[in-house]
């Protein structure tokens, strides 16, 4: 890979790092100053006395317990979720793997907070659909199913985080040369130890980072746990800070304590990516590299449509039960009615969809702020990761806090040419970008 050198000039380079430079002030560094000023400041005035005592209450302890131990627990079952799923569609013969993988990026694209209310809809403990049943049915006395705890909290958002693994690991396998594997089986390994000294020490990169970045997103993450969490007393630090804010009506002295708050999720999101920068930076084998390969298929023989079957079992479940359940409940004209046909109607989409008015302007929010959002973090991706992966640049390094990983790749993958102006070379990897996502 050739690395484009700087021009002695002012030009379209220097613009760019410019730029990537503001917008890395703007979204990164200068939210993330205010909130260590306001932790540590008052009236102008250092004061760490107020910053320990927030710090050292039970229920900031406990809340960092809390989302230490969802965090966990969402980054062990999505690793192993997305890594199996992974390796079912890009190293085994599964039958229709191209729509399976489409499938598996689903849960990608929809809100886990929306998944949460489904899910208590359907496992709370007094009148959950799937517990009511249970209960009727067999004449249990105690529901079967309780989401209200850290398992519930924490399979809910395994649903929908796991793809951050299995992307990763996906791209991993789909760019290993198979040559290693299939000269490891010709000298007369066994799959188990192929597997074990070959393919899993050189996808482990992606495996971590992509672990990694789940924990910090669980870390962050307010909608499962304010949904399916709070009732039950169990907060993490986001929902911690919500609280403290709400409850005091959002004075100054609540909101400096969300911020000394916050500063508890600052200090682990970098340390988080501290971590996956020094994983990713044991990662660049030589057999990884930016062009596919043929990868060697294990057969499956006659587990292919049993694990197909388990694979369409696993969305329907996760997926469109929720889903189903989400729009089948909206149609009841009370909550906790039987979902039958008596009991289903359209009045209550009618009346929310064209005669609410709040909920257009919901609609109008949501669609401009999500189309801003994609067009600005798409360029912002793409400037910064360029000038992270592409350009001669003095302490680079500090970028990597606002690093698109993905994006990153992909220009790193692009080959450059001789002569090939900065604009061009942005286009073509900008290019290959939209090819890739």
């Amino acid at each position: 890979m050739s690395t484009i050198k700087k021009d002695s000039g002012f030009g379209v380079a220097q613009i760019i790092l410019l730029i990537s430079i503001a917008i890395l002030v703007i979204f990164v560094a200068w939210p993330v100053l205010l909130i260590l000023f306001n932790a540590f400041f008052v009236d102008g005035n250092f004061n760490s006395t107020d910053f320990y005592n927030v710090l050292t209450e039970p229920e900031t302890f406990q809340a960092l317990k809390n989302s230490l131990i969802i965090a966990s627990m969402t980054t062990i079952g999505s690793t192993i979720v997305g890594t199996f799923f992974a390796w079912l569609v890009t190293r085994t013969d599964l039958p229709y793997k191209t729509f399976m993988k489409s499938l598996f990026l689903v849960p990608f694209m929809l809100p886990s907070f929306i998944g949460a209310l489904a899910w208590k809809m359907l496992l709370s403990p007094n009148s959950g659909y799937i517990n009511t049943f249970f209960m009727e049915t067999f004449g249990l006395s105690e529901p079967v199913f309780d989401i209200y705890t850290y398992y519930g909290i924490s399979a809910v958002e395994v649903m929908y985080l796991f793809p951050f693994v299995f992307i990763q690991v996906c791209g991993a396998l789909e760019r290993m040369d198979p040559t290693l594997e299939e000269s490891a089986r010709i000298s007369g390994a066994g799959l188990f130890t192929i597997t074990r000294k070959i393919t899993i020490p050189l996808v482990l990169p992606s495996i971590m980072s992509g672990a990694l970045l789940i924990m910090l997103y669980s870390m962050a993450h307010f909608g499962t746990v304010a949904v399916l969490g709070i009732e039950q007393g169990i907060y993490n630090i986001p929902t911690l800070i919500y609280e403290k804010i709400h409850q005091s009506g959002g004075s100054f002295d609540s909101i400096r304590t969300g911020t000394v708050l916050a500063t508890v999720l600052v200090v682990t999101a970098a340390m988080i990516i501290w971590a996956q920068q020094k994983v990713l930076s044991r990662g660049h084998y030589q057999i990884i590299g930016g062009k596919s390969f043929r990868p060697m298929e294990l057969k499956l023989r006659g587990l292919r449509y049993p694990l197909l079957f388990f694979c369409l079992a696993y969305i329907g479940f996760t997926i469109l039960l929720p889903t189903a359940v989400i729009f089948l409940v909206g149609g009841v004209s009370t909550y906790g009615l039987p979902l039958t046909w008596e009991n289903l109607s359209l009045d209550n989409y009618k009346y929310i969809l064209f005669e609410y008015e709040v909920t257009k302007d919901a609609i109008f929010n949501s669609v401009t702020l999500g189309l801003a959002a994609a067009v600005i973090t798409m360029f912002a991706g793409v400037m910064i990761s360029y000038v992270i992966v592409k350009m001669k640049v003095r302490g680079k390094g500090i970028y990597r806090a606002g690093r698109y990983p993905c994006v990153e790749r992909q220009i790193r993958h692009q080959p450059v040419q001789h002569g090939m102006d900065y604009p061009r070379c942005l286009h073509r990897a900008l290019h290959g970008v939209q090819l890739k996502g």
